[in-house]
């Protein structure tokens, strides 16, 4: 994939009048960037769905689009009218987890539900889906921040009799090799990685990120571009948060373009780290 820096316009910004933040820290659909390993995870798990797999994982480093993969996967389904939901795994223990999971599937259980009565009504749901063929499918976002205690009732849920009525993803980190992790590596029918961005992608990553943003923004030089994935090494997350340094610090000089001089000054000033020119 190649792409291009625009060069400066006359008056040394560039405009755009959409309604979102360049660059922003949380993960939205909004922010999603079709890099080929990015389009590549996102069919193998529609495809997942398509089979009523029982079990995927998507595996990447932090930062590299993980959530904002799964939101999106979400978003598909949801317009394609199939039964949906994503759930963020991070902290969550077993009783938290079981509430999460059976409001998810329209249930509405009071705070002090007997764990038992709520997990036969989820099983219910979920032998009504396989009934009808029609299964939810449950995206688990972060799955290496799981507490321990909580990995029974996931167990539970890939041991159901009713597996033709639910089809679960997992995303999470590769070093992390939690309890979890381990199950899911026995009864996942598919393991997909995700990959950092090449220079080429960063590129257009980068053009593609200023092209949402809100009224003005400087311009990004190519030998600028180049040192920011060097520094980032190509994980969106970082290449965020170098640029959303860059755009403040642009913005407080009164700059018109943002320079390699001036990545390496905030990469070192602001964000604590060394790096050759």
């Amino acid at each position: 994939m190649s792409a291009t820096v625009r060069p400066l316009s006359p008056a040394g910004l560039r405009t755009s009048h959409k309604a979102l933040a360049p660059f922003a820290e949380d993960p939205t659909s909004d922010m999603y960037y079709p890099s080929d390993s990015h389009e590549e995870a996102l069919a193998r798990m529609l495809f997942l769905v398509e089979e009523r797999e029982r079990c995927g994982l998507l595996i990447g480093p932090a930062g590299s689009g993980k959530s904002t993969l799964m939101i999106r996967l979400h978003q598909q389904l949801r317009r394609s009218g199939q039964k949906s939901c994503r759930i963020d795994l991070a902290g969550l223990d077993h009783v938290s987890l079981l509430h999460r999971v059976a409001v998810e599937l329209g249930v509405n259980p009071s705070p002090n539900a007997d764990p038992h009565e709520l997990w036969d009504q989820v099983e219910q749901i979920i032998a009504s889906a396989a009934r009808v063929q029609q299964p939810w499918v449950l995206l688990f976002d972060h799955a290496n921040r799981l507490r321990p205690g909580a990995l029974s009732l996931l167990e539970q849920l890939l041991y159901s009799p009713h597996s033709r009525g639910i089809v679960m993803l997992f995303a999470s980190r590769p070093e992390e090799q939690t309890a979890l992790l381990k199950t899911l590596s026995e009864y996942s029918s598919l393991r997909i990685e995700l990959s950092v961005l090449s220079l080429d992608e960063t590129q257009s990553y980068v053009e593609f990120s200023l092209d949402r943003g809100m009224v003005t923004t400087p311009e990004f030089t190519r030998d600028a571009v180049q040192l920011i994935a060097r520094i980032s090494g190509g994980v969106p997350r970082q290449i965020n948060r170098l640029c959303r340094a860059l755009l403040l610090a642009a913005q407080a000089d009164d700059r018109h373009e943002i320079d390699s001089e001036l990545v390496l000054s905030v990469t070192e000033q602001l964000l604590g780290m060394r790096v050759s020119a």
